[in-house]
């Protein structure tokens, strides 16, 4: 627990959530359901707690966030410390922390205020597969030269009742992009791995307008 915490203290993970908290307690939730995860909170990378929902279930799978800002209250107490008087020091805390939440507030509104205006065709990943209620457009098969790799990948497919909508074959000239910090496209765009990219980004744009 002392390693976690140190660990949670230089990277922000891992993420502790109090499940038996009433705050944190499904009604459906049951410890011998072999499901029980699908009533159980959970939060995203950036220790976004996502669970609640105000137009459908309450679940964390399929659940996400549009936008989120992180305040470091930590450094800005320790920005404080060096103030001798107490009352003085939580004051000037406190200012910074409206400060901080002044800004927070206006950044996040100004994202609201642009992702309201968006269309479902912006977000093909997340509104065709990865958001609840959302349609999943098919799956792309990344190849790596592994055994039997196509048949699993459409054996995931099924699972999902969806398809293999592209298929990337794995090439050198892909690690050679990452080694020169550029993308395969920027650095080798008169390949034929380049036109595989671009057939499959038409397919995926194709694909989001026609729903």
């Amino acid at each position: 627990y002392k390693f976690a915490c140190k660990v949670s203290a230089r990277r922000f993970f891992p993420n502790f959530v109090n499940l038996d908290a009433p705050f944190n307690h499904h009604e459906l939730w049951t410890p011998d359901d072999p499901k029980r995860y699908q009533y159980e909170v959970a939060t995203m990378g950036c220790r976004t707690r996502v669970f609640e929902n105000r137009f459908g279930p309450k679940t964390s799978i399929g659940r996400g966030n549009l936008s989120f800002t992180t305040i470091n209250i930590v450094k800005l107490a320790i920005e404080c410390m060096g103030i001798e008087n107490q009352e003085d020091r939580i004051h000037e805390f406190f200012k910074k922390l409206d400060w901080a939440l002044e800004i927070a507030a206006k950044q996040l509104n100004e994202r609201f205020n642009f992702q309201k205006t968006a269309l479902k065709k912006q977000f093909p990943l997340l509104m065709g597969s990865l958001w609840l209620d959302s349609e999943m457009g098919g799956f792309i098969l990344n190849k790596r030269n592994v055994k039997n790799e196509v048949s699993k990948v459409e054996e995931l497919a099924a699972d999902f009742d969806s398809s293999i909508t592209g298929v990337l074959e794995w090439s050198p000239l892909v690690q050679e992009s990452e080694e020169r910090k550029e993308c395969l496209l920027s650095a080798f765009p008169n390949t034929p791995e380049a036109d595989s990219y671009r057939r499959l980004a038409e397919t995926v744009l194709e694909n989001s307008c026609r729903k």
